[in-house]
Order: structure tokens, then C-alpha cells, then sequence
């Protein structure tokens, strides 16, 4: 802080241009790391959202399909091969892919099911996407 004579002769004290530039600069500098780890909490809690998303989908796939495969509908059965590939939830969502593997034995069904959000819609499983991968077994009741 420089003191320095005013218009009409008394000290004055203030702040020089140079002594706020630098308290700017190094209120920046401790900026810069906070701004960065928000960006980064923020990217993590989307990646999470999507996993947590992505989870929930493929526990209704799952069920829909136990239900399907043992349920009284003529149309569908123990028998129907339930294989899917890389078809979309519909909205609201339908970024969300999935692929669903069936053994189609005669009497236990083992069913694989990957569910990902698709962030760049080509209806791939990419690096980065963030996926939920569920095995389960379905047996036959006579």
C-alpha cells in the first residue's frame, strides 16, 4: 500500500493498479484448480447417473423377459429365443442401448444383457460409455 500526497496536500492511501493485478492474478491461480474439480465432480456424477440408469433398465429388461419367457402368452414362451442386438429403450430413454444374449436350451435359459448409454448414438458399446452387464439363468417349471 503506497501512501502518496493527495490534490490538496494530505497523505492518502490506496491501492496501486500493480498491487491489484497481482491480488487478481493470485486470486485466479487458486481459482483455476476449484473451477477444474467442479468439472470434473460434475462429469462423475453424470457417468454415475448414467451407470445408475443403465443398471435400473437392465434389472426391467431382465424381469420383462422372465416374464415373457414363463408367462401365459401364447405369443412368447420358454421357447422364443429373446436375442436382441442393440436395440433402443424407447423415450425418454432412448439413448440407452441394449443387446441381450439367450442360450435358448431346452430347459434353463442363461440370458446376458448389456445396457449402455450411447452418448454418440451410433449404437456401438464405445470407451467411455458407461455400461451395466447382467447374467441370469431362467429355468423351465414342469
Amino acid at each position: 500500500m503506497w501512501i502518496y500526497p493527495g490534490y490538496d496536500g494530505y497523505a492518502r492511501a490506496g491501492f496501486t493498479y500493480l498491487e491489484l493485478l497481482i491480488a487478481i492474478t493470485i486470486m485466479a491461480a487458486g481459482l483455476i484448480p476449484v473451477l477444474n474439480l467442479m468439472t470434473e465432480g460434475m462429469d462423475n456424477a453424470d457417468f454415475v447417473e448414467r451407470a445408475t440408469r443403465s443398471a435400473l433398465l437392465a434389472q426391467a429388461k431382465v424381469d420383462e423377459i422372465r416374464n415373457l419367457a414363463l408367462g401365459s402368452d401364447p405369443s412368447y414362451g420358454f421357447d422364443v429365443d429373446y436375442t436382441e442386438s442393440s436395440s433402443a429403450f424407447p423415450a425418454p430413454d432412448d439413448k440407452f442401448r441394449y443387446t441381450v444374449t439367450d442360450s435358448n436350451r431346452r430347459n434353463i435359459k442363461d440370458i446376458s444383457l448389456v445396457v449402455w448409454f450411447d452418448g454418440d448414438m451410433n449404437g456401438d458399446l464405445d470407451d467411455g460409455e458407461a455400461f451395466v452387464n447382467l447374467d441370469t439363468r431362467i429355468a423351465r417349471r414342469e
